[in-house]
């Protein structure tokens, strides 16, 4: 410990005399120091002596920058280490990052395949419940067709029956009339429609049984043929086709042709004999002149055909006559007719019976004009409520709807 920092004497001690022998570093009492002594050693000790400080932060420093170039070797180290393994691990993360892209584009085709499936499978569930739905809904429609109808029919007066009697009675006489050209039936037909509205006693109708009354009465103007009796008489002609005898079946003289007949020559009286022997002389010799030649005679399996020709004329104008066909029924009688007229001896009195027969067939008309009777029914229709609505005689009830979809259904007469 240096002398300034020695302790100061305590209060009660008395100082010690410098020179004395308790010093450590003096000589005897009362010597005064001696230059180079003890003392001056002591102050080269010491620590904060300026020499050796500017060495010592020297060395500080030069162990210092060791210490930083071996850290920063091993630093740069570390680092260059860690750059490597951080760029291995790049290409590694790049690498699995190409492979995951590849599968995730492999996923996305399969999916797009399978989006695009489900949509295509989806399409067509769609489009099947559509058409299910279509049927469902037009069933509904049906039924409820069917329900609306079935409450008019029930909910219906005795006003509306008779209504839809006279309706089916004018659809009855219609399609009679104009498919099957039954005069009869549509006849009898409107005049029971007619029977019905008058019972009914609705003045709102009257003009439909002026219609009624007009069509009665074209319906009884027109001719309506015998069709039972024309076909009867056609069957009957054929019958008769085996008398007629046909052309060159027989041979016949001159005389014969001309219509002469050998009557005997008598005289009743003596003045009648010069005319007697007169026409003696003129039978001696004749002179004749032909125009047409001769027909030659016919062997019998020709005549056979000529006879069926003709029956297979005459069946079918019949046939022709039973389907109302006028124009094959004219075209078969004339076809018979020339057959008849030319190939069969017209002198023969079953050839010319035949003939009158045909030519009074052929002025019968077995298809006249229809009158058209569709006026009625037009203007019933016009006149008749609203079959899906109450009935006729019952009124509408407050906030009751009104089916106009549907139709009405036939009365049975």
């Amino acid at each position: 410990m240096s002398e300034p920092e020695q302790k100061a004497p305590a209060p009660d001690e008395k100082p010690k005399p410098k020179g004395g022998s308790g010093g450590k570093g003096g000589g005897g009492p009362g010597r005064p120091p001696q230059p180079g002594g003890a003392g001056n050693k002591a102050s080269q000790r010491e620590p904060g002596s300026p020499g050796r400080a500017p060495l010592l932060l020297a060395l500080a420093a030069l162990v210092l920058a060791i210490a930083l170039a071996v850290a920063g070797f091993f630093i740069w180290h570390d680092l260059d280490r860690l750059a490597g393994a951080r760029l291995q691990d790049q290409q590694q993360v790049e690498a699995r990052a190409t492979g995951l892209e590849g599968r995730l584009d492999d996923m996305a085709r399969r999916m797009d395949g399978i989006q695009g499936e489900v949509e295509r499978q989806l399409d067509a569930a769609r489009r099947e419940q559509q058409a299910a739905l279509e049927r469902l809904q037009q069933t509904q429609q049906a039924v409820e067709r069917s329900v609306s109808q079935l409450r008019a029919q029930l909910g219906r007066g005795q006003d509306g029956w008779l209504l839809a009697e006279v309706e089916y009675l004018l659809r009855i006489a219609n399609q009679r009339l104009q498919l099957q050209r039954d005069v009869g039936t549509a006849l009898a037909a409107l005049r029971a429609a007619d029977a019905r509205l008058h019972d009914l006693s609705d003045p709102g109708y009257l003009a439909v049984r002026e219609a009624l009354a007009r069509e009665m009465t074209e319906l009884q103007a027109v001719p309506v043929p015998d069709t039972g009796g024309l076909a009867l008489k056609l069957a009957s002609l054929e019958g008769r086709v085996d008398e007629l005898r046909p052309a060159g079946a027989r041979y016949l003289s001159a005389e014969e042709r001309a219509g002469e007949a050998r009557d005997p020559l008598t005289a009743r009286d003596w003045r009648e004999i010069p005319g007697i022997v007169w026409q003696a002389v003129r039978r001696l010799l004749v002179v004749r002149s032909h125009q047409e030649p001769a027909t030659p005679m016919l062997p019998p399996e020709q005549e056979y055909f000529l006879v069926q020709n003709l029956r297979l004329a005459l069946e079918t104008a019949r046939l022709a006559l039973l389907q109302a066909e006028a124009q094959q029924y004219r075209t078969s009688l004339e076809m018979a007719r020339d057959w008849l007229e030319r190939h069969f001896d017209a002198d023969h009195p079953a050839t010319a019976s035949m003939a009158n027969e045909l030519h009074h067939l052929l002025r019968q008309e077995i298809r006249p004009e229809l009158p058209d009777i569709s006026t009625s029914l037009r203007l019933l229709r016009q006149r008749l409520p609203d079959p899906a609505g109450p009935a006729v005689d019952e009124p509408v009830a407050p906030g009751a709807t009104v089916d106009e979809s549907a139709t009405p259904v036939e009365a049975q007469p």
